[in-house]
């Protein structure tokens, strides 16, 4: 067989080419830190078919046994091996899951044979039996028993074992009922000497267990199918002592196997969590915990602290097992309400999985568990605020506009107690700019159906529950959303000259409910006179809208005492109706998610009463010059509005609310912009030239204008799409949070305003140059255009060189500007 040896710092690393048989003729343990068996049918079936295959290519009825010398090779790759010098004990670093299954496929190749020289072949290479004591070719304690029993082909009861037993067994079982017709019978010892004689691996020998980790790590990296869990795993326990490293490894093992249970990807996800929560100090830090884990904590193993063996069994034993723990724990109140966490549950509803990391940072090892449900509350409930605020404003919470917010979330509560929590996100929440109060026409739009729904269903819930009913929630989030009114714009002709208006008004969240799916459909034609009845056998929300529970539900009229909300019934339902019913939700809305709850006792409610006419008394006022979707839907002029309505319809309130943000952004910053809104696009302008804006030819997106050569010093902030259109070139940006996008826009407005800058300074130098002469001065006196523009640029130039400090050019200027300035009348 064909081998290499290569030699590195004194240290000799061996390959060898081996056949099956070659290869399971020795023994072999598996090391601590390979991962569980965890092949599939699927993976078992591809192996059998390729074998399957690449026989019958060769195998022809007539053949005789010395054919299969001729029969061509199959290669299954490479295995790598820790050999110890002390005990000459070899250990699969990496290959165990085909060897595994070569050991399943000759076990099964035992039972079918019938030949007695070929069993005692196969015999050899499953297992060795020494003074009555059996050991496996793959010798792995805890799946002796399992491997006998297969052997021996006994049942096995597997329904109390490891995951590893379990995808065993499973294995075997595919192995044997899908083992191929056309092996069987004649061509089955053909097959056998092919399998064992044919069929090659190259075993790469490594020193020690340092260098078998380094090539087991390097390969896997490059493409080879194992997670960044079990790398984590692999680096971490090679770096501990040999009794450190079993105690650790079973906590590993049973803290991933709890994980598992939740879902196939929770042990990389609870990773993650916890990294990012407790060790991301940077936004590169965060991004790359995301992508490999286990290279980001080798890298920073010193600022994590990870020096001695101790400190690595500690990452595992006390840091690992407590985290893990607590993800274990949101994750199952993710699943289901769980009480006194039940705004892990909302915030899951929305798949807000940037939650678990946020949650996990403030929890400290050692403290009363008390302490750390009472941070998760607390942090839960800012989320739960913050998530429904931004819905309202229709404002994106997808992972990707939320990463920075998060993570400097992240960096400011990571370590706060109880009440450092509470005082820090209330602040938060009463400095944010985006509240309830910013969007008085929030409803349907695009696809936000999903979100009306989870909100109808937390405002129905609290109304019900407030008025001493059981909690239903759970419940309405799979009703159907209803329309108060009936699409049947011609009822309501005499309110609303277009249909755009009617259907606009008929979305807003004041003008809907929740039902069951079944009468939803039976009411859908009918008008609000109709249904009336209809609805005193619903929900309270719906009930409401009747005068009857007014006069028999008393503590829904307790309720109403309370809180001061504005619940009326109503006989008709007309636009004025609608418009009350909005503002009620409004004011419910700012209730259930209002800021005062993170410094009061956990479901208690705020004894704070809501004005219809005021936002101050929740700390969550608007500022009168604060840009909201209101105040950019009257600037839009009236032809604009109408196309909007009837061509975007189903998304205007996405765009209103992205322009909403770069005006605030705009004036923030204190740019001379402007705003102009065109039929597929609104963008804010300097003179005549667009800098960046929102772009609506598809799904509402930020866009840039800017020229062609300046668009690849853009790439370094962040990914982007590019497209052309008449006003120059114009990137989409990918990302949908003005944070990340700032330097872009900051950028693209430096570059406009220097244009701008400098068409300026060649007009006026043309001026200058004109007015130089005598004729020219002359000429220029004369002509009352040619003047006005001359002292306007005068004036500007002027003050705008003052701003850059060029004196130079000052004096130059003011000087060319002495004869003129008696008829400016400018001293």
């Amino acid at each position: 067989m064909k081998s290499g040896v290569l030699e590195t710092s004194e240290k000799i690393i061996k390959s060898k080419t081996k056949t099956v048989r070659e290869l399971l003729n020795n023994r072999y343990t598996l090391d601590y830190y390979q991962r569980e068996y965890n092949w599939q049918k699927e993976q078992v079936e591809e192996l059998l078919d390729d074998l399957t295959n690449k026989f019958l290519e060769n195998y022809k009825e007539n053949h005789d046994y010395e054919a299969v010398d001729n029969y061509s090779h199959y290669f299954l790759g490479s295995i790598v091996i820790s050999k110890k010098e002390k005990t000459n004990e070899q250990s699969i670093v990496d290959g165990q899951q085909r060897l595994t299954t070569l050991m399943l496929f000759l076990i099964n190749l035992y039972h079918i044979s019938d030949d007695s020289a070929d069993k005692s072949d196969i015999v050899d290479l499953i297992l060795s039996e020494e003074s009555g004591k059996i050991s496996f070719s793959l010798d792995v304690p805890e799946r002796a028993h399992c491997l006998r029993s297969l052997y021996e082909n006994k049942s096995f009861d597997d329904s109390n074992e490891p995951e590893s037993i379990r995808n065993i067994v499973a294995c075997s079982d595919y192995i044997k009922g899908k083992f191929p017709e056309e092996l069987r019978g004649q061509p089955l010892p053909y097959f056998l000497d092919w399998l064992l004689d044919k069929v090659y691996f190259v075993e790469i020998t490594a020193p020690d267990d340092d260098d078998a980790y380094t090539i087991f790590e390097t390969m896997n990296d490059r493409g080879l199918p194992l997670n960044p869990t079990d790398m984590l795993k692999g680096y971490l326990l090679t770096k501990m002592t040999s009794f450190q490293r079993d105690s650790a490894n079973e906590t590993w093992r049973n803290r991933i196997q709890d994980l598992h249970n939740l879902g196939k990807d929770e042990a990389e996800n609870a990773i993650k969590a916890w990294l990012r929560s407790q060790y991301a100090k940077r936004q590169t830090d965060f991004n790359l915990i995301g992508n490999k884990f286990h290279r980001w904590v080798r890298n920073q193993a010193s600022e994590l602290g990870l020096i001695s063996s101790d400190d690595f069994a500690d990452f595992i034993e006390r840091d690992f097992e407590f985290y893990s723990h607590w993800y274990c724990r949101l994750q199952q109140a993710a699943q289901s309400l769980t009480p006194g966490l039940e705004c892990v549950y909302y915030n899951a509803q929305h798949n807000f999985t940037l939650q678990y990391s946020v949650l996990l940072t403030p929890l400290l090892i050692g403290e009363p568990e008390g302490e750390s449900i009472r941070k998760i509350q607390i942090v839960a409930r800012y989320l739960d605020i913050f998530i429904h605020r931004y819905l309202w404003n229709y404002r994106s919470i997808q992972q990707n506009s939320m990463v920075k917010p998060m993570f400097s979330l992240i960096r400011d509560i990571r370590g706060k107690n109880t009440c450092e929590l509470a005082k820090l996100l209330y602040e938060k929440l009463k400095e944010d700019d985006v509240t309830f109060a910013h969007n008085s026409q929030y409803g349907l739009q695009g696809n936000n159906r999903p979100k009306i729904r989870l909100m109808l269903a937390r405002i129905t819930d609290y109304v019900e529950t407030q008025s001493g009913q059981n909690s239903c929630y759970q419940e309405y989030i799979k009703y159907d959303i209803e329309h108060i009114w009936a699409n049947r714009p011609e009822l309501h002709d005499k309110e609303f000259d277009h249909e755009y208006d009617f259907q606009e008004y008929r979305d807003r969240i004041g003008g809907l409910l929740l039902l069951p799916p079944k009468r939803n459909k039976d009411f859908s034609n009918k008008s609000y006179e109709d249904k009336l009845e209809d609805y005193l056998n619903e929900n309270l929300l719906a009930q409401s809208l009747h005068e009857r529970t007014y006069e028999r539900n008393t503590d829904f009229q307790n309720f109403i005492q309370r809180s001061r909300l504005k619940f009326h019934p109503c006989p008709n339902f007309k636009k004025a109706n609608l418009d009350d019913r909005q503002k009620l939700y409004q004011q419910l809305a700012k209730r259930i998610w209002n800021p005062e709850r993170l410094r009061i006792p956990y479901g208690e409610e705020p004894e704070i009463a809501v004005d219809f006419d005021s936002d101050l008394q929740q700390g969550t006022g608007t500022p009168d010059k604060a840009w909201t979707i209101d105040r950019v839907k009257y600037l839009v002029p009236q032809e604009r509005k109408e196309h909007y309505e009837t061509q975007h319809k189903n998304k205007v309130g996405v765009i209103y609310a992205q322009v909403a943000e770069l005006l605030n952004l705009v004036e923030k910053k204190g740019w001379d912009l402007s705003p102009k809104f065109q039929k597929s696009y609104c963008a804010l302008y300097v003179e005549r030239r667009p800098i960046f804006g929102v772009t609506f030819s598809g799904s509402p997106r930020f866009a840039v204008w800017i020229e062609k050569q300046e668009v690849e010093r853009l790439s370094n902030h962040c990914k982007f799409e590019r497209y052309s259109d008449p006003h120059g070139h114009a990137i989409y940006p990918l990302s949908t949070s003005l944070d990340e996008l700032l330097p872009i826009f900051e950028f693209a407005y430096s570059r406009k305003i220097a244009d701008e800058h400098a068409a300026f300074r060649a007009e006026a130098r043309s001026y200058v140059h004109r007015a130089g002469s005598v004729q020219g001065l002359v000429g220029v006196a004369l002509n009352p255009a040619a003047m006005e523009f001359l002292r306007d640029a005068y004036v500007e130039f002027r003050e705008r060189c003052e701003s850059d400090g060029a004196t130079d050019v000052i004096e130059r200027l003011d000087n060319w500007a002495k004869p003129f300035k008696m008829m400016w009348g400018i001293k």
